[in-house]
């Protein structure tokens, strides 16, 4: 069994995406960035980095699978396979930004586009 299947990850990340909230009633559903997604579910899931031996991730971390990079890359891996449908994901461009901070101290440097996830619009 998969570390993703064992810890109920997808349930998890779709939970927590169906939290953002929206701004205004005829708003659609907010992309957040993975690393937002990462945090999120960490919070509602206090010690999943350590279930799932990461940490939460961001600039300098001296490790090359964070929590982040899993959770984007998973994301990004079964939405390709179609294996879930209910998720989208776009790109966030960094072009003019040197980094980004979110809590829990985690900073992004912005080197490249940064993936975002939403749930469909269709889910509630």
């Amino acid at each position: 069994m998969s570390i993703w299947s064992k810890h109920d990850v997808e349930s998890k990340v779709r939970a927590a995406l169906v939290r953002v909230r929206r701004d205004g009633a005829d708003a659609t559903r907010p992309f957040i960035t993975a690393y937002q997604l990462a945090i999120a579910l960490e919070k509602q899931d206090p010690g999943l980095c350590e279930k799932l031996d990461k940490v939460l991730g961001g600039e300098g971390i001296g490790r090359p699978n964070s929590l982040v990079q899993y959770i984007a890359s998973q994301l990004v891996q079964r939405i390709e396979r179609q294996e879930i449908k209910d998720i989208e994901r776009a790109f966030l461009s960094v072009e003019g930004v040197v980094s980004m901070e979110f809590s829990g101290d985690v900073r992004s440097s912005a080197a490249e586009p940064m993936s975002m996830f939403r749930i469909k619009d269709n889910v509630s």
